[in-house]
């Protein structure tokens, strides 16, 4: 079946799928589920962000204690957690456009912790995107460091429940 683009550029998966795709220079990815399982899906593969692209894009993107977030860890790190940041923030927008149906910025979502251990990252919503999107709810994402200076992030909405802790 062929996936059309509808008119933000958005992907138009058949109406019982919810899918994402991602690229970067060198890779591709797509994801999809049945609606029955989730209720939104977005992937993201990211190249680490330049240290220019970074010090130009920054107020865009970071909001909250994000900047302290990523200044607490090492000078070496701090690219990369900013790039893990920008990823999963791409992937929840990817997530949320088909039930929020606009463009919203990336100020409304903040990254409140990372699990390295578990590869987890916790996204707290700064303001109500839906009905179930709501101001202060806490979403859980997925993040893979991958060879080459490449971030895999993936944000799951499931139907039934969000996390409301972390």
């Amino acid at each position: 079946s062929t996936i059309h683009i509808g008119h933000c550029r958005n992907p138009l998966w058949p109406p019982h799928i919810a899918g994402a795709i991602s690229h970067s220079n060198t890779h591709a990815i797509a994801v999809t589920a049945l609606k029955s399982h989730v209720r939104g899906i977005g992937v993201d593969i990211q190249d680490e962000i330049d240290g220019d692209t970074y010090s130009s894009i920054k107020t865009q993107i970071l909001f909250g204690d994000e900047l302290e977030l990523i200044q607490r860890y090492k000078p070496s790190l701090q690219l990369p957690v900013f790039s893990l940041i920008f990823s999963v923030k791409e992937s929840f927008f990817k997530a949320a456009f088909p039930e929020v149906g606009r463009y919203f910025d990336f100020s409304c979502v903040s990254v409140v912790t990372i699990d390295q251990n578990n590869q987890c990252i916790y996204l707290k919503i700064n303001e109500t995107l839906s009905s179930d999107l709501t101001d202060g709810l806490i979403v859980r994402a997925h993040y893979q460091c991958l060879p080459g200076k490449k971030i895999l992030t993936l944000v799951t909405l499931c139907p039934w429940a969000f996390n409301t802790g972390i």
